[in-house]
């Protein structure tokens, strides 16, 4: 590039300040002392949207969106000789805006008189951008309740917000340019030389919960989110730490545990009380069991030889009485074998294996179909799920269930049973429907109670003990029982047992 005072010509010279001039990217102008334009470059045309024709002799303030301002700063160029870094917003014919900085000087001619302005406008849209972005940031932190802190690769503390001031109640003069360590219990220490390394490793640390201890010692339990900060070049030069109070949560969070093994103590508590009031009332049961089988027995004996014995000094009425009593103790014997049962079921270990059920419930009817010689009954078993539970005990449920059945179909002519099973979600249902009795619906909680009974001893024999019994056995083997019926047209009954998980 050749130096302006070695040009040929004063065309030349001016023909090499014309390009010099073009090349600038920044708005170039010439004013004249009485604010006209009297020059522009190309980038001035861009800037506001019209030609060099349209803008040489137009006031120069005219495109700015403040005239007032443009004019004041003129002003002072021509008092001062010239202004820096002069802010103004440059108007575009398409009301598009530009904020830049303007630099102007006064030229003057060669008897030292001022003939101009020369002035130069530097776009700082960008960097305004840029500036309110971090203003708009730095409100946000400021405003957190949050602590929100910066701090190097050595864990000294660069910046401190005034969540971090309410906190930890230290103020940002006293940690800036402390070590982070100063809110750290010795105990864990380690923490920092960690998190520093994970953060010169570019890794985020993402809502780690700790202790930190505030200025007047007391501790706060805090979550941490830490994020590393890197420079212009990419380095990583420190971290930015977010950290929030959560010793509310963590207090009611060990309030609940504390809860929750209270709650635990006072199960086991009361399971070790029910399980010895159940050993005390099994032991119970059998001691009754067993000192009323020896009146029983005894009623029943000396009964038997009164009728033997003096049959012929006993009329019929007296006969009837003596089998009035020994068919009571027969039922009072019964109903002591179903105590019985009903206890041991619920202390009873399981010895579980896989059941073909639709087998178990043909075996079943088989050993109940002896007393059926006189009855006109059909029973239809489909195809039943197999299952994995204790043959014994479900044995007893299928003849507890046919054996109702049974029962309660006597009065119809003919009697129809129907035995069916399916997979439902994770459970295998079995029913049981008779055309029978049937019953009302609105008693159907007290059905598997012990002792509850819906129809009459003289109509139907029974202790109403078989179907506690059924719901113990189906309920120890984590199943459910219920019914539904409907009077003089019939019930069914239905238990379900759990699906075994194959193991492969």
């Amino acid at each position: 590039m050749r130096p302006l005072n070695e040009l040929e010509t004063p065309n030349d010279a001016a023909q090499y300040a014309r390009s010099l001039i073009e090349a600038s990217p920044d708005p170039l102008v010439t004013i004249s002392p009485h604010g006209k334009i009297t020059d522009v470059n190309l980038a001035t045309e861009q800037a506001t949207g019209k030609s060099r024709s349209e803008l040489i002799g137009t006031d120069f303030s005219d495109y700015f969106t403040e005239p007032d301002k443009a004019r004041a700063g003129y002003q002072q160029v021509l008092r001062e000789g010239r202004v820096s870094n002069y802010p103004l917003t440059l108007r575009h014919v398409s009301a598009s805006v530009m904020d830049v900085l303007y630099n102007a000087s006064v030229y003057r001619d060669e008897k030292g008189e001022v003939v101009g302005v020369f002035a130069a406008a530097r776009d700082i849209t960008e960097r305004k951008r840029a500036e309110e972005k971090i203003r708009y940031l730095a409100a946000i932190v400021e405003s957190s309740d949050d602590a929100i802190t910066g701090k190097d690769l050595e864990g000294v503390i660069t910046s401190w917000n005034k969540g971090a001031e309410k906190m930890y109640g230290y103020s940002a003069s006293e940690m800036i340019g402390q070590s982070m360590s100063l809110l750290i219990l010795p105990q864990h220490l380690d923490e920092l030389s960690n998190i520093l390394q994970t953060i010169r490793d570019a890794q985020h640390v993402d809502h780690f919960e700790t202790t930190r201890q505030r200025k007047d010692g007391s501790l706060i339990s805090v979550s941490l989110s830490i994020s590393p900060i890197s420079d212009a070049s990419g380095t990583i030069i420190g971290a930015a730490t977010v950290a929030r109070d959560i010793t509310e949560r963590v207090r009611a969070q060990q309030a609940l545990q504390q809860y929750r093994e209270h709650l635990e103590e006072l199960v086991q508590e009361r399971t070790a009380q029910l399980e010895s009031a159940n050993k005390e009332l099994e032991g119970f049961a059998y001691s009754v069991s067993h000192d009323l089988r020896v009146p029983l027995r005894a009623i029943d004996g000396f009964s038997q030889q009164v009728l033997k014995r003096y049959a012929d000094k006993l009329d019929d009425e007296g006969r009837r009485y003596l089998n009035v009593v020994r068919d009571n103790t027969k039922k009072m014997s019964q109903l002591i074998d179903d105590i019985l049962a009903f206890s041991r079921m619920g202390r009873l270990g399981m010895s579980c294996a896989d059941i073909d059920m639709q087998a178990m419930a043909h075996a079943v009817f088989e050993e109940l179909s002896p007393n059926l010689a006189d009855r006109e009954l059909s029973i239809n078993i489909q195809a039943l799920p197999l299952c994995h539970g204790d043959p014994s005990m479900l044995h007893q449920v299928w003849v507890n269930l046919l054996g109702n059945a049974i029962k309660f179909s006597r009065n119809k002519t003919p009697a129809q049973i129907e035995v069916q099973g399916h997979i439902e979600g994770a459970e295998a249902i079995y029913s049981i429907q008779d055309n029978g009795a049937g019953f009302d619906m609105q008693y159907a909680d007290k059905l598997f109670g012990v002792f509850q009974r819906l129809h009459g001893v003289a109509e139907f024999e029974g202790t109403g003990i078989g179907l506690a019994i059924v719901k113990r056995i189906i309920t120890r083997h984590g199943g459910r029982v219920w019914a539904q019926g409907t009077v003089d047209v019939g019930a069914t009954f239905y238990f379900s047992l759990p699906i075994q998980e194959k193991k492969s």
